[in-house]
């Protein structure tokens, strides 16, 4: 479920909700919206304490990554 098990795993349903979980209790605020004051290592670390497993982390690169290009709900996803 958590892929291969180190920080190179595949992202899954469940990796993505609690991603999202860690961005909405960091920043209830604009923060996300406008990528400003965002501490990506921060982020990556809390998200490993939620998810309870340190062996499957993701960096801060990683995180960052998966919410700018697929999580964020302000992309807009059309076909070419």
């Amino acid at each position: 479920m958590l892929g291969t098990g180190d920080c190179h795993g595949f992202w899954v349903s469940s990796l993505d909700n609690s991603l999202n979980q860690v961005l909405e209790e960091k920043f209830k605020s604009n923060a996300l919206k406008d990528n400003i004051n965002v501490k990506w290592a921060d982020v990556s670390r809390d998200y490993c304490r939620k998810i309870g497993n340190f062996n499957a982390f993701k960096t801060d690169k990683q995180c960052k990554e998966r919410w700018m290009n697929h999580l964020n709900p302000q992309l807009k996803k059309l076909f070419f």
